[in-house]
């Protein structure tokens, strides 16, 4: 089961989460050149890679994602070998190129079971210097997909910021995020990269870990995080980085959060690759 999220730009490449459900209909867009290298059937891990290889302004940089499930569920993202930082929602400070174990627990319905999702960022966000918190890539694990799992099917979604020429027309509710699904014999990286920029690859499926409990394998080596706030000052006013909190320094001196040495002051802001192009890149981050 292949679907696709779609995030609509605010300013250039920011997003808000859209509200709108497609069923059973197959995705048009205007003809554009597609990048083939990757594809949704490789590994977890192995598009970061290529990404990270590349001279993008993507290596060291923290991606602010924002990750929800639903009502009454927890989600929980993998710190070294635990799973111990868990809330309704989490945001955090992911880095671009790598793949994060997240845990599903208390899901309504089915209260006794767990889904272990993966989550790849494989893009980031161009946002206003000192305003990157307040544009995170918004996360949605849906019910629906939970249970799809649950009952042994894999879910992948592909979330893409939309191509702003082409932006759905529609007012945006930001409790919803804009769906739908790909046909069997598509593959919802490529009709992503067509509608848009591919920034982020979740994947549900039943792999839980073992008895004796989670391998570094299985948390694809637990990379870093950062915690970030809820920011709920009018987007209009600026500030930089540096006067807001980039993670929760309680969890930190804990040892509960791997702190991530940021890189980001150098790569904030609408910037030209110096190296090769970027395959999902649109025209507009390059003017």
């Amino acid at each position: 089961m292949s679907k696709i999220r779609c995030l609509n730009p605010l300013v250039k490449q920011l997003v808000v989460a859209a509200a709108v459900l497609i069923c059973g209909t197959q995705a048009v867009a205007q003809e554009r050149p597609v990048h083939r290298l990757y594809n949704i059937n490789m590994p977890p891990g192995a598009i970061g890679a290529q990404q990270l290889r590349s001279n993008y302004p993507f290596q060291g940089y923290v991606q602010p994602v924002k990750i929800r499930v639903p009502e009454g569920a927890d989600v929980a993202i993998a710190d070294s070998e635990a799973f111990e930082v868990t809330a309704p929602t989490l945001r955090v400070g992911l880095m671009v190129g790598y793949v994060y174990r997240l845990k599903v627990s208390n899901i309504p319905r089915f209260e006794g079971e767990e889904i272990y999702p993966s989550l790849e960022i494989i893009n980031r966000l161009y946002p206003p210097r000192g305003m990157k918190d307040r544009f995170p890539i918004p996360i949605e694990i849906a019910q629906e997909d939970l249970e799809a799992a649950i009952a042994g099917q894999m879910v992948v979604r592909v979330v893409y910021v939309e191509d702003p020429n082409e932006a759905f027309p529609k007012q945006e509710d930001p409790d919803f995020q804009r769906y739908f699904d790909v046909l069997p014999e598509e593959d919802p990286l490529h009709v992503a990269d067509e509608l848009g920029r591919p920034i982020a690859i979740l994947r549900l499926g039943s792999r839980r870990p073992n008895y004796t409990g989670p391998d570094r394998e299985f948390l694809f080596g637990s990379p870093p995080f950062n915690l970030t706030p809820e920011i709920v000052e009018p987007v209009g006013e600026t500030e930089d980085d540096s006067e807001v909190s980039s993670s929760s320094p309680d969890l930190i001196d804990s040892g509960k959060v791997k702190e991530i040495p940021t890189t980001e002051d150098a790569s904030d802001g609408n910037e030209e690759s110096s190296g090769v192009e970027d395959p999902f890149a649109d025209d507009d981050i390059k003017n």
